[in-house]
């Protein structure tokens, strides 16, 4: 059984503090990834009446992605002991091989911290 996976990303992300209780992160980036199974294999169950083998198996299982992402946080810490972090994030998901894949993910996020 034979199962190959390849996945590059290229991200790049800026952290800055103006000053002591604020921050700001922004971060992107792109992951393309391809992947595909190819069992190769052949079974003869009952010799001239039914066989089976992975003819077709490579081609329906090959996938070819690309995601873009983009994200922003904000940092704010409140006073000494108390913080709290808002941070949106969204993805793009584009099926290079079909559109089985293809779609879209928007989050939010808000977290409180405390450090006692």
């Amino acid at each position: 059984v034979r199962y190959d996976q390849t996945s590059h990303t290229l991200s790049a992300y800026l952290d800055w503090r103006p000053c002591e209780r604020w921050g700001l992160n922004l971060g992107g980036h792109l992951t393309r990834s391809r992947a595909r199974f190819n069992p190769q294999f052949a079974r003869a169950y009952a010799a001239g009446i039914y066989n089976a083998d992975s003819a077709g198996i490579d081609e329906i299982s090959r996938v070819s992605l690309r995601q873009l992402g983009v994200s922003a946080a904000v940092d704010w810490q409140l006073n000494d002991n108390l913080g709290c972090r808002f941070e949106y994030g969204y993805d793009d998901y584009e099926d290079r091989t079909g559109d089985s894949f293809d779609g879209q993910v928007q989050n939010f996020q808000v977290s409180l911290s405390y450090v006692w």
